[in-house]
């Protein structure tokens, strides 16, 4: 009895206890998370914002609903208490994952943005490296292995349609809305606070607006991680993307727990600048001004949601020291690995300690240089390895552009050139009045590569990461008054596929070949009106080209293994997901090189795919351009009009001197005699300094002996040498298959010019070049001269460019191809290497060569200037160009070679290969016949002063410079040709005038 008794006793203090605790329980479910707003004033600062909320105090009644194992994780669909408001209990959903015995884990809050989800690669990526995870679903959306939740499901949560198959258990927000896309009960109330039905507060209040409620959530979500027994309480951070990443900095900003945090593309630009309330409560500004823990900022250069001049201003608000940045250029609310890696180092470094992250790079920006053209200098921690540093600006640089102007924002790269621990870059400009921005992304390797899963899960794998400097910003009118000069030039050209191209391309799917860029929106690249768009493509398999304009895209059916297929097309090409064509191409922003995608149009709403999978390797691309449709060339038009070679011929016909002399020395050249025998190969070869010698010789001869014949026929009418020259060219044409060795573009350089005078010459003066010969012919350019010059020489001594700049555009005239010509063009004005005018001169007239020899300088000289002239007589003025860069050239090294003295400062080439410290004697005094049309055009054309330039010329006259000597180039006939010629060009026959093409001051 005793023993009932007892049992009695024990069962009734069991009830009494069980009932204390359900009433305790009860009472507790009733107590609301948050005081009430008692004086009808609501929270008007962050501070009395989360004021007596105290994210520890409550239980989390954790609610496992679907549990699994996976490569040693252990990971659960669960949810936790958030709080209790109206008398309601709100509970969320997540993912949660763990390495299975892990212990003193750290804890990261992942936090999804709008319209995503939370995803069990998130915790499953992070648990493998050692890292417990609590992905949260704060809007209800969740994706995992037999337990997915979409809007549909989340729908069905609400109406609680438990019955229903797809019925699942989500997140709860009570009475209150925290979902988003779709909201329960309003559009969009982030940006607002009214009072309503589902909201905290019956007045307006901050306590009302979602922002305020998520934050609230993941605060909660760091006690759900500091409460776990795996987990060390003191190593949490948090991480998000888009609307994750403006919750980053809110709860960071809040909530000391945090350590580390790594907010992407969100959190600098949320700053409700119309409302004063919401931006002192809830705006970015506010929360950043209070973080003090180490935040590394993921912030692509053309984000909407977090844009990168304003990361400029949030890096100035954040207390911390300890911070960096990563921006992807051209990119929009999306990363590649590179980028998105850097939130695992972060990490590493901040809750682990196992690894360092390089410190910021560092940067200076001068405006005020010689050349009056801005420099960057880069400065990066050097105590890991650089492995690339790369420099991105822009002067599309208007901070209240509207979206699609951020996202379309145009990025040019500048590539830089390193000194002992400084990389350095110039940024050419295309305006002295529009704004400037410019960072520096450095790359450094990984020792291992590093598995993560990215914004939007996917999983990505990085063997290198890349940080970011701080964007320099400068006005409009800095520029000014720094005398900055404007020198990128107009251009039809809009991709060369020279190398480091896809620096201003872009992806986000590194592992395909597609690219995309903003590049067609330049205006100095835009189309004129009525032009198409032409590429060149090579692929190895019969495939399917999607090129794709904004909405727009043409399908374009391309043959395997046929070598080089030239594409072009016209605006109708392009179609949209409904059919429509596109009217034309003014107003393109993006441009895609793609093998597949679905074009979309919301109203009305339509799809249609276009393309296929890509078979086989990547395709190689060249030469995407603009062709205008009514292009006329001047015609013959590379060295010589017809104006010019019919005053030659009365000049000759009267005896006038100096050309008539110069015509005798012409006549009884060794190279016009009509007794001269082609001695064509199959194969040619020059190798360094001309050995081995296959062929290279005989080339060259044959060439001059090309054009001496040729240019003797028009201003004798002697039709033998009309043949003769066709003879010899015909010869080669049919015969040559290859140039080759280490010389093979200096070869093609310096005697491709003069093979193109002389067809020039036949095709246009006489009518006995057979056609099947002139096809012959114009194969030989293409197939063989072309490939061989296309890519140029950047880092060898300038005059190999400025020799394959003259052949480049003789053929551009020859074949009347736009593309060569706008490549040859845009490099002699903006090429990196060192037979470009910027690079080739200082602006003392100096040139790159100067040091080496007076022989190689005035070989330069004499190619770049033979380049100038074919532009011209196509009504496109280089001459001009930076300020007469080329006369300033001129006069340098013929003042020099006359005997007087020059001003010389040590000089190092592109990429440093050659460093000639002192002035070079070597030839000094031998003058070059090239002297005549640089005086011809800069005193009869544009009467400017050329007073050294004029002494070489009376020199070379008296000295009587032996055409035999020296046959390569058509400046043997310089006196002839170009003494005392006025300017008879006719009006700009392509689509430009010289003025529209020249960088001015």
């Amino acid at each position: 009895m005793k023993k009932v008794m007892q049992l009695r006793k024990t069962f009734s203090i069991a009830m009494v206890l069980s009932i204390s605790l359900f009433f305790s329980f009860l009472q507790l479910i009733g107590q609301e998370t948050l005081p009430s707003i008692s004086d009808g004033n609501p929270p008007k600062t962050l501070v009395e914002l989360w004021s007596g909320f105290d994210p520890q105090a409550e239980p989390l009644e954790k609610e496992i609903l679907h549990e699994w194992e996976e490569d040693g994780v252990v990971l659960q669909v669960l949810r936790f208490r958030i709080g209790v408001f109206k008398g309601q209990k709100a509970m969320m959903a997540a993912v949660y994952g763990y390495p299975k015995g892990g212990k003193n884990l750290p804890g990261l809050v992942q936090i999804h943005g709008g319209g995503q989800y939370a995803d069990y690669r998130a915790p499953l990526t992070n648990a493998k490296r050692g890292y417990a995870t609590l992905s949260i679903a704060w809007a209800g959306r969740i994706n995992a292995p037999d337990y997915t939740v979409s809007p549909k499901e989340v729908k069905l949560f609400w109406g609680n349609k438990t019955k229903d198959p797809d019925y699942r258990v989500t997140t709860d927000w009570g009475a209150l809305d925290g979902y988003h896309a779709p909201s329960r009960y309003d559009g969009d109330a982030f940006n607002g606070m009214q009072a309503a039905g589902w909201t905290m507060d019956a007045i307006q209040s901050p306590r009302n607006n979602p922002w305020f409620l998520i934050t609230l959530g993941a605060r909660r979500a760091l006690t759900f991680l500091e409460q776990q027994p795996e987990v060390h309480p003191d190593c949490l951070g948090v991480y998000g993307h888009s609307m994750g990443g403006k919750l980053t900095v809110l709860t960071a900003g809040v909530d000391e727990r945090v350590k580390a945090a790594a907010p992407s593309c969100g959190g600098v630009s949320g700053r409700f600048d119309g409302n004063s309330l919401l931006r002192q409560t809830l705006g970015d500004g506010v929360s950043l001004a209070k973080i003090s823990v180490p935040l590394i900022f993921l912030s692509p250069s053309n984000d909407f949601h977090g844009r990168i001049h304003d990361l400029q201003t949030a890096l100035s608000e954040i207390q911390s020291e300890e911070w960096r940045v990563t921006c992807s250029p051209h990119h929009n609310h999306q990363d590649n690995a590179a980028h998105e890696v850097v939130t695992q180092l972060w990490f590493d470094e901040h809750l682990k300690d196992t690894f360092h992250l390089p410190e910021t790079p560092r940067t200076k920006l001068t405006l005020k240089t010689s050349n009056r053209i801005p420099i960057l200098s880069v400065y990066p921690d050097t105590t890991s390895p650089v492995v690339s540093v790369d420099v991105y600006y822009t002067q599309d640089a208007d901070p209240d552009k509207g979206h699609e102007g951020v996202i379309n924002r145009r990025w040019h790269h500048a590539h830089t050139e390193q000194q002992s621990d400084t990389w350095s870059a110039e940024l050419p400009l295309s305006s002295d009045s529009e704004p400037l921005w410019a960072y520096a992304n450095v790359r450094y390797d990984l020792e291992e590569p590093i598995q993560g899963a990215g914004y939007y899960y996917r999983i990505y794998t990085a063997d290198h990461f890349n940080l970011s400097s701080r964007m320099q910003m400068v006005a409009g009118d800095d520029l000014k008054e720094a005398a900055v000069r404007p020198t990128r030039q107009a251009s039809m050209l809009i991709e060369s596929f020279d190398a480091d191209w896809e620096k201003e391309w872009y992806t986000y799917r590194p592992e395909q070949w597609g690219k995309r860029t903003h590049k067609v929106s330049d205006p100095l690249l835009l189309a004129p009106e009525g032009a198409a768009i032409s590429i060149e493509i090579s692929v190895e398999e019969v495939n399917t080209l999607v090129i794709g304009m904004d909405n727009h895209a043409a399908e374009v059916p391309l043959k395997g293994g046929q070598g080089w297929q030239a594409i072009r097309l016209g605006p109708e090409d392009f179609k949209n997901a409904r059919g429509d064509s596109l009217q034309d191409f003014r107003g393109i922003k993006e441009l895609r090189l793609i093998d597949r995608e679905t074009l979309r149009l919301r109203r009305p709403d339509a799809t249609r795919p276009v393309g296929r999978v890509w078979k086989g390797e990547a395709p190689a691309f060249r030469s995407l351009q603009w062709i205008a449709e009514d292009i006329s060339y001047l015609h013959p038009g590379i060295a010589h009009t017809q104006s010019a070679i019919a005053l030659v011929k009365g000049r000759i016909a009267a005896k006038q001197e100096p050309w008539f002399s110069s015509f005798k020395k012409l006549r009884d050249s060794k190279h016009a005699d009509l007794d001269w025998k082609p001695k064509p190969h199959v194969h040619v070869e020059r190798g360094p300094y001309n050995n081995p010698n296959i062929g290279s010789s005989d080339f060259s001869q044959d060439a001059s002996a090309a054009y001496m014949h040729a240019l003797l026929w028009t201003l004798t009418d002697n039709a033998a040498c009309a043949r003769k020259a066709a003879q010899i060219i015909d010869a080669w044409s049919t015969t040559l298959q290859s140039i080759s060795n280490h010389d093979a573009r200096l070869l093609v350089g310096m005697e491709g010019y003069n093979f193109c005078n002389a067809a020039e010459l036949l095709k246009h003066t006489w009518n006995g070049w057979a056609q099947d010969n002139q096809n012959q012919f114009e194969l030989m350019l293409r197939g063989v001269f072309y490939p061989v010059i296309k890519d140029f020489y950047p880092s060898a001594n300038g005059n190999w460019d400025a020799a394959m700049l003259q052949t480049m555009l003789a053929m551009g005239v020859y074949l009347e191809d736009r593309s060569m010509f706008d490549r040859a063009t845009d490099y002699y004005l903006n090429g990196k290497g060192n037979g470009a005018v910027r690079n080739y001169f200082k602006t003392s007239g100096q040139c790159q060569e100067t040091g080496r020899d007076q022989g190689h300088t005035q070989m330069g000289l004499d190619y770049l200037a033979n380049a100038c002239e074919v532009a011209w007589s196509q009504g496109v003025d280089l001459y001009s160009a930076f300020e007469n860069r080329l006369l300033k050239g001129f006069e340098y090294t013929a003042k020099y070679n006359l005997g007087f003295d020059v001003p010389y400062e040590p000089y190092r080439s592109y990429q440093g290969r050659y460093h000639y410290k002192s002035i070079s004697d070597k030839s000094r005094g031998n003058l070059r016949p090239m002297y005549e049309k640089v005086l011809n055009h800069y005193q009869n054309r544009a009467g400017t002063g050329t007073p050294f330039t004029k002494q070489a010329v009376t020199k070379l006259r008296k000295d009587s410079y032996q055409l035999n000597r020296r046959p390569r180039s058509v400046s043997a006939a310089d006196t002839l040709m170009f003494a005392g010629q006025p300017d008879r060009r006719v009006n700009s026959p392509l689509d430009a005038t010289p003025q529209a093409k020249l960088p001015r001051p």
